[in-house]
């Protein structure tokens, strides 16, 4: 329940944060490298509370957990080869909205029931699909 707490006081400060930069066109790198980031750790430190609880199983949190840590650690690699900062890309966007709708739903429905078991299948396929396509 702080976990939803937290994510609901923090994600909204984010929506409108990128609007001033959307209509001048203009692109902050910090804020490519801090958003994703901050989104990680959010979404991680969720996971591992939930996780604590006994509401999402531990195979999953450690997936989530290596895909995390070895996306920023490639992103940075690419950084520092090609000072170029890797934009988020669909399927992985994808699979974060996957992992948020199962830990938020995870928060009050059981845990073995079939719709967080599938939701589950879901998340981690769209997690293996972002890696596998390097996006």
């Amino acid at each position: 329940m702080r976990a939803a707490i937290a994510a609901d006081t923090i994600r909204p400060t984010n929506i409108g944060s990128p609007l001033p930069l959307m209509r001048d066109n203009v692109a902050a790198s910090a804020g490519k490298i801090i958003d994703p980031l901050a989104d990680k750790i959010l979404v991680g430190a969720i996971v591992v509370l939930l996780l604590a609880k006994g509401r999402l199983p531990t195979w999953f949190v450690t997936a989530i957990v290596i895909r995390d840590v070895v996306i920023l650690v490639c992103a940075q690699w690419i950084r520092k080869r090609s000072n170029m900062v890797m934009p988020s890309m669909m399927p992985g966007k994808l699979a974060v909205t996957a992992i948020a709708l199962t830990g938020a739903l995870s928060m009050v429905v059981e845990p073995t029931s079939i719709l967080i078991e599938s939701l589950i299948y879901l998340s981690s396929a769209l997690m293996a699909l972002s890696i596998v396509t390097g996006k």
